[in-house]
């Protein structure tokens, strides 16, 4: 849902599963440094399985949106501790991932 931006998709997933919504943002930037060694190496890391599969997704993105997605992902971290609540901090964070790379492709256009 983040890759083809669906920001209605993405809200229902992270309501459904607040209980995990706070681990969300490691997960994804365990995900964008996995996927951001396959482009440059892609024979130094193993990819199996649905992980395999978001990685090379990833690896599909260039360079440039891989580190805003791992940059965002740091600072969402943060901003979980510090936000009203973990699912107001997490909602930011989706909109950011999604406004950030939109204006970047905007910008390329």
């Amino acid at each position: 849902a983040l890759l083809v931006r669906d920001l209605p998709s993405l809200l229902d997933i992270v309501r459904q599963h607040s209980h995990l919504a706070s681990s969300l943002p490691v997960m994804l930037l365990e995900l964008c440094q996995q996927a951001a060694l396959f482009q440059f190496a892609p024979d130094s890391i193993v990819i199996q399985g649905d992980t395999g599969t978001l990685i090379k997704d990833l690896a599909n993105t260039n360079p440039e949106t891989l580190q805003l997605y791992y940059q965002l992902s740091l600072h969402a971290i943060d901003d979980i501790a510090k936000a009203p609540s973990p699912l107001l901090a997490i909602e930011m964070w989706l909109l950011r991932l999604l406004h950030f790379d939109l204006a970047s492709q905007t910008a390329i256009a």
